[in-house]
């Protein structure tokens, strides 16, 4: 609630204070998209309370996911900014997409609080790469630029206290409104920067959030394999995996949030690049994943063989 909290009190304030700046570009363009922001900051609020009273007593999960799909659809009919279109040749795409995405980075998110600093600390690096997207674009995005400010000035308060080892923690209320606020803006900045036709551009939030989604993709698989419930709660995030590799709680964060960083940048920049170099950069990002799991096989070998060696070792002693 806290980071809600600092974010929405901000980006008002903001809003009030260029609002009497006569003839600041910042001003007309916070007033132009008063009622987009107006929705985002609503539909944050109900994620707040949707994630309060599911610490709280726990909710179903087709209760949140109805909750999620209703405020992203929401955003999507009563705004012009929150759209996510892909070059959709049917009407009804652009809404599903929009919620699709929304909801899907939302839960990402979520599943990625699992340890102290860690989802917080993603979305603090995806916001500076979206902020820096939205102050180079032409012209650049000034309200996109007040909220991404605020909210990362709220993240940074908050991770100083929740970088481990942590003294408070953030609960489903702040890692729902994490998701849900980084998704909202990801769409905002992405689809309204570049050019209409340029598919790389529009494939961008995929490769900032592609951490979050190869966290979500590796857990629910692995749970399939599993036999289990995708719903139901483990450790075998990627740094749950990082920490079974011999990585501290520390150490594994930093390497998630240097991958974020990678990944993260790479997207950015490929958005400025020719078709060419912006598919090598996809590539890129590509071969960041893979030679992430890659390593993390690597790693569950070597401690099976030495786990196989201590146990012939045992048995050859008795």
């Amino acid at each position: 609630m806290a980071i809600f909290a600092g974010t929405a009190l901000s980006i008002i304030a903001a809003y009030f204070w260029f609002s009497h700046d006569g003839g600041s570009p910042v001003g007309e363009e916070l007033f132009r998209h008063g009622r987009t922001i107006l929705m985002v900051l609503l539909g944050g609020l109900v994620l707040v309370i949707l994630g309060f009273l599911d610490d709280i007593k726990g909710l179903p999960v087709w209760l949140r996911l109805a909750v999620e799909f209703g405020v992203a659809t929401g955003l999507f009919l009563f705004t012009d900014d929150v759209q996510v279109t892909f070059f959709a040749p049917y009407a009804w795409m652009p809404v599903a997409f929009t919620s699709l995405w929304i909801v899907g980075i939302t839960n990402s998110f979520n599943l990625m609080d699992n340890m102290d600093g860690l989802s917080a600390g993603v979305a603090f690096i995806v916001s500076g790469v979206l902020l820096w997207v939205a102050m180079t674009a032409e012209p650049p995005q000034y309200f996109l630029c007040v909220l991404l400010i605020g909210f990362m000035g709220s993240l940074l308060g908050f991770l100083l206290f929740n970088f481990p080892p942590a003294s408070i923690f953030m609960g489903d209320s702040g890692s729902l409104f994490l998701g849900y606020f980084v998704a909202v803006l990801s769409t905002v900045c992405t689809f309204t920067t570049f050019g209409s036709g340029n598919v790389v551009a529009a494939a961008l939030p995929l490769l900032m959030m592609a951490v979050p989604l190869y966290d979500s993709f590796s857990v629910v698989w692995i749970r399939v394999k599993n036999g289990v419930s995708i719903f139901q709660g483990d450790k075998n995030h990627l740094s749950h995996r990082l920490v079974g590799l011999g990585f501290t709680v520390r150490d594994a964060v930093l390497v998630i949030y240097l991958l974020t960083f990678c990944c993260g940048v790479s997207a950015a920049l490929a958005g400025r690049l020719e078709s060419l170099e912006a598919g090598l950069v996809v590539v890129q990002v590509g071969g960041f994943l893979l030679l992430t799991a890659l390593l993390e096989r690597a790693g569950r070998h070597a401690l099976r063989k030495a786990k196989q060696e201590g146990e012939d070792e045992k048995a050859a002693e008795e």
